[in-house]
């Protein structure tokens, strides 16, 4: 099960906002709705995206999928 951290959620929250704003309500509620759909997929397939290099070493082994819909959104 995909946990989301507060920051996480408040992030979603603020890009929704402003496709919301920018573009109308639908975008940003597609928004959501696809970064769910997105979080459901990572969670039956947890392997799949690019490996990310961070120079931290808390975040060895994070990988990245993008938004389907929204390519600039990981």
């Amino acid at each position: 099960m995909i946990v989301l951290s507060d920051r996480a959620g408040a992030s979603i929250d603020r890009i929704s906002d402003y496709l919301a704003r920018q573009s109308g309500i639908d975008l940003g509620a597609c928004f959501i709705e696809a970064a769910f759909d997105t979080f459901d997929a990572l969670e039956a397939r947890p392997g799949v995206g690019t490996a990310f290099e961070a120079g931290s070493p808390s975040l060895k082994g994070i990988r990245r999928w993008p938004i389907r819909g929204f390519p600039n959104y990981l």
